[in-house]
């Protein structure tokens, strides 16, 4: 996956506890044109969402055993594919604004967005793709 994206791992450090852990630090150049913000939402523009939603869900699912082997499996492969070519799709048609949606989910980084960028936003829940496995894993609590 790294060398796909053109980056090497350099370096790391150890922790311990209870349950694997895993941190990295990205660094990186982009021309200044090429920037993009939680901050430069606007009005009309449309949300892009590069992957479906609910690895977190899926994964805390996994831990409690309440998560089907074939759900995490999938989500696994998901997570582990590039995200370059969205990127440059975005790019090339010049978006502006842009986050993760990690621990905060969809709602919490929207949040972040549309405080940033002074603007609102309206989903079509039904429109939102899912993981498979993630409204079940959500359902079961």
């Amino acid at each position: 996956v790294l060398d796909e994206a053109g980056c090497s791992l350099v370096g790391g450090h150890s922790c311990e506890g209870e349950e694997l852990s895993l941190g990295f630090t990205i660094n990186g150049q982009v021309p200044e044109a090429e920037v993009m913000s939680k901050g430069g939402l606007v009005p009309g523009h449309a949300l892009i969402l590069t992957k479906p939603l609910g690895s977190g869900t899926l994964m805390a699912g996994a831990m409690k055993g309440k998560a089907k082997g074939r759900w995490v499996s999938a989500a696994l492969r998901l997570m582990s594919e590039s995200s370059a070519a969205a990127a440059q799709v975005v790019r090339k048609h010049g978006c502006k604004a842009a986050t993760d949606v990690t621990g905060f989910g969809l709602l919490g980084h929207l949040v972040e967005m549309l405080r940033a960028s002074q603007v609102g936003a309206e989903l079509d829940l039904g429109s939102i793709p899912l993981m498979e496995g993630a409204a079940e894993c959500v359902a079961a609590g």
